[in-house]
């Protein structure tokens, strides 16, 4: 399904999310974010993503592109490199780095009125992915 048929909003984002969830796991916080993707040889592209965090400290998501979506998940524990910086406008920027991930994100508090726990959600993965800064 292409990111332009699809609804974006924090039913559609529990949805995506919850089939990423091991048995016993649950969602701490879920943010609508956007990926950022660049390679030597390409020029960046951006995607638009559901990004989640998990009682047992997973990081999950679902990534859309025009080509569809792409499911992702990380424990912090397996993290080889990460760093968080605050960026402009309500907006943190972090790169993760794991042995088979590595993640460009840009959360943004002010997402609109269809995520509206979108500010307490980005504190509360903001404050665990600092604990595995590295």
């Amino acid at each position: 399904m292409s990111v332009f048929s699809l609804k974006f909003g924090s039913t559609e984002m529990v949805q995506k999310l919850a089939p990423l969830l091991q048995q016993g796991e649950e969602l701490t916080a879920a943010v609508f974010c956007s990926l950022q993707h660049s390679t030597p040889l390409t020029v960046s592209s951006v995607f638009l993503c559901y990004l989640g965090i998990t009682d047992r400290h997973r990081l999950i998501g679902c990534e859309f592109s025009l080509f569809g979506e792409k499911p992702f998940a990380v424990h912090l524990q397996d993290v080889t490199k990460l760093r968080i910086k605050t960026g402009i406008l309500n907006q943190y920027l972090f790169r993760l780095e794991s042995e088979y991930l590595t993640l460009n994100c840009r959360i943004g508090r002010d997402a609109g009125k269809k995520f509206p726990d979108q500010s307490e959600s980005l504190d509360r993965i903001i404050s665990i992915l600092e604990q595995y800064q590295r």
